[in-house]
């Protein structure tokens, strides 16, 4: 009996059907083992290698400001995401494999707040909220807030609530200014009713880096020394004729101004009489567009201008993006460069707009509404005027998208020297659906609901009928 048995054991063994399966089985143990290894291979290759970015918004992209910070790093930077484990935000998480993946000088750790609540009290006594990040550098570090990085709105256009990811900006800014970047100070002229920055704008600022401070020319007696640029937002009067000395006095050192202004009928002789030594003039009146195309609908005051290319424009021609100014007016540039001074257009209206004062309106033609100029001299210096401070105004810039506010950050940028190219903005998070005609709509409809299930339907009683006469 017991030799029956091992005898039909060895015939099972020997049996094709056994052996067949023997091999199967082989296969699908070394494909498991072979994926298994491959698994780890990749999961330890970096983030840029293995995780791409398919997201309409390129939530998880960086910009290639942040990429050049990264490729210059020369201190070790630790990024930390306190987050329970199974509930990291994968967008938080993913952006944060991208700086580790682009440089050996960032790492990426997460942090169980509840496990470790002591790792949070190193860095601060406030309630730190879930996926927040700790950038840390040495024995400096900065508490980024979730909160602060998804940025919540509310659209009055459209009734709808808005969301924003503005993580990379925050992480980069802050590795910035932990790895020793030197920051630029901004002083913003007060003391005749200037057009006041709100809040928007300012946090754009503070990302950028900037420290921003007041300045009251008779008060201080000129412009700081440590002063990387000087903003004046003019929209209601001229300044002295001693302000205007301390100006000129600062540029003369090598300075840089931003100029912003709004029509005034009285006109800003000394403005002017100051800008006259970069070769720029305004003209008088307000520009009114006339190419319906290029004007915002309903008001022709409100003009969608096209850029020209300078530096202050790099990274922003390829964008296609509207910038909006209001009430703008015009400014006169020399046609040649003259000795020491380039005077470049930044923004143009189309060949038919026009200026409008009172009395009178200008002919047709192009006009400028704002202008940089660079003085190279023993201390070369540097003025970019726009005419109209609504480049300013967060409700206008909310209708370009932002777009503004990117032009004058990269104007305050060229001035103060950095050349890191232009702002990295917030990403919407808002997902937008598919917006279909009708015929579009029955076409879909009738080729995914009707013509292939059909067409699925027959290949498979195709099948079954080759096979049955088979």
């Amino acid at each position: 009996m017991k030799h029956h048995k091992k005898g039909a054991f060895a015939a099972m063994v020997k049996s094709r059907v056994f052996q067949s399966g023997g091999l199967t089985l082989l296969l699908c143990a070394l494909a498991i083992a072979a994926a298994a290894a491959l698994n780890m291979t990749v999961g330890a290759l970096p983030a840029q290698q293995t995780k791409f970015d398919l997201s309409a918004q390129k939530l998880y992209s960086l910009s290639q400001k942040t990429e050049n910070l990264l490729d210059g790093l020369t201190q070790q930077v630790t990024l930390y995401q306190i987050a329970r484990p199974g509930s990291e935000s994968l967008m938080v998480s993913t952006l944060l494999e991208k700086y580790a993946g682009r440089t050996s000088y960032v790492t990426m750790q997460v942090v169980d707040p509840v496990s470790n609540p002591a790792f949070i009290k190193q860095y601060t006594d406030d309630t730190v909220n879930e996926n927040s990040v700790i950038v840390a550098c040495g024995d400096k570090f900065k508490v980024l807030d979730l909160a602060d990085m998804v940025l919540t709105d509310y659209d009055v256009t459209t009734g709808q609530q808005i969301q924003e990811f503005d993580g990379e900006a925050r992480i980069t800014s802050a590795i910035s200014l932990l790895a020793g970047a030197e920051r630029p100070v901004l002083y913003v002229l007060s003391g005749h009713g200037e057009y006041e920055l709100d809040s928007q704008f300012l946090d754009l600022l503070e990302k950028e880096n900037y420290q921003v401070k007041e300045l009251n020319l008779l008060s201080m007696g000129g412009v700081p020394g440590d002063a990387a640029a000087v903003l004046a937002s003019e929209s209601s009067a001229d300044i002295s004729a001693q302000e205007r000395e301390y100006l000129q006095s600062y540029l003369g050192g090598g300075g840089s101004l931003m100029l912003l202004t709004d029509y005034l009928q009285s006109g800003y002789p000394n403005w002017e009489k100051l800008a006259a030594g970069y070769g720029m003039s305004l003209l008088p009146g307000v520009a009114v567009e006339q190419d319906a195309s290029r004007y915002l609908s309903g008001y022709p005051t409100f003009i969608l201008p096209q850029l020209r290319e300078h530096a202050v424009t790099k990274g922003l021609m390829a964008s296609n993006q509207l910038y909006l100014i209001a009430s703008a007016q015009a400014l006169t540039t020399p046609e040649k460069e003259t000795e020491n001074v380039t005077v470049s257009r930044l923004l143009i209206t189309s060949e038919e707009a026009c200026l409008a004062t009172e009395t009178e309106t200008s002919d047709a033609g192009a006009f400028c509404l704002a202008a940089a100029a660079e003085k190279t001299a023993a201390a070369p210096s540097r003025m970019v005027w726009i005419t109209s401070t609504s480049m300013l105004n967060s409700v206008i810039d909310s209708q370009v998208s932002g777009a503004n506010s990117d032009f004058v950050l990269n104007a305050l940028n060229w001035l103060a020297g950095i050349e890191e190219g232009s702002t990295i903005r917030p990403k919407s998070l808002f997902a937008e659906g598919v917006l279909m005609t009708a015929s579009q709509t029955n076409f879909w409809s009738v080729l995914l609901i009707g013509a292939i299930p059909v067409l699925l339907i027959g290949v498979g009683v195709a099948v079954c009928l080759v096979r049955r006469r088979r």
